[in-house]
C-alpha cells in the first residue's frame, strides 16, 4: 500500500512539475530577443505577431507589439502590470500604463525550450496563445504543443511563419 501512494504522489508531482509558477511569468518576459506568438485559437487578420521587451521589473512590463494586418507591419507600445492570482502569474495589458486592459495568464511556461501558453478571455470566450523566444522558434517541443492543444481546445491558427523574420528585417 506504502508503495502505491509513493507511487501515485510522484505521479501527481509529476503531472503539476510544469504548471507555471509565479515567477515563470518574469523569466518569460526576461529577454531581449523578440517573442514571437507561433499560434492561437483565434482568427485575426494578423500575421507575425511578436512582441519585444522595451522594460521590464518584477511587477511593470512595457514592450513593442508588432504584427502584419494586411500587407503592412504596424507597431504598438503595450504596458503591462505583473501578478499572480493563487499560483497563476498573470499580466494586465493595455495601451495605456496604469490602465486596466486585457488580462493574460500564463498557463504553461518551459524555460529549457522557451515557449509558453498563454490565456484570455475576449468576447465571452477563452482564447489562447503559444508564444517562444526567436532563438527557439524551430526548437518548440511536443510538451509545448502538447499544453497548447490541453488549454486551447478547438481550431487552431498558424501566426508565425519562416517568412515573418525576413520580413521583420525588411520593414526595419
Amino acid at each position: 500500500m506504502h508503495h502505491c501512494l509513493t507511487a501515485v504522489l510522484l505521479l501527481v508531482g509529476c503531472a503539476f512539475a510544469q504548471v507555471a509558477e509565479s515567477n515563470q511569468l518574469f523569466d518569460a518576459l526576461n529577454t531581449n530577443e523578440t517573442i514571437w506568438v507561433l499560434r492561437r485559437s483565434f482568427e485575426r487578420n494578423t500575421t507575425c505577431v511578436s512582441n519585444k521587451m522595451v522594460f521590464l521589473n518584477k511587477t511593470d512590463y512595457q514592450f513593442n507589439h508588432t504584427f502584419i494586418n494586411g500587407t503592412s507591419w504596424q507597431l504598438q507600445n503595450l504596458y503591462a502590470r505583473l501578478g499572480v492570482n493563487g499560483s497563476k502569474p498573470y499580466m494586465n495589458v493595455s495601451s495605456q500604463q496604469g490602465t486596466t486592459g486585457i488580462k493574460y495568464t500564463l498557463e504553461f511556461w518551459n524555460d529549457t525550450v522557451k515557449c509558453g501558453v498563454l490565456s484570455f478571455w475576449m468576447q465571452a470566450q477563452n482564447k489562447c496563445e503559444m508564444h517562444a523566444w526567436e532563438s527557439h522558434i524551430n526548437t518548440t517541443s511536443t510538451e509545448c504543443e502538447k499544453k497548447y492543444n490541453e488549454t486551447c481546445k478547438g481550431q487552431s491558427y498558424a501566426v508565425y511563419s519562416s517568412s515573418c523574420m525576413k520580413d521583420a528585417e525588411k520593414s526595419n
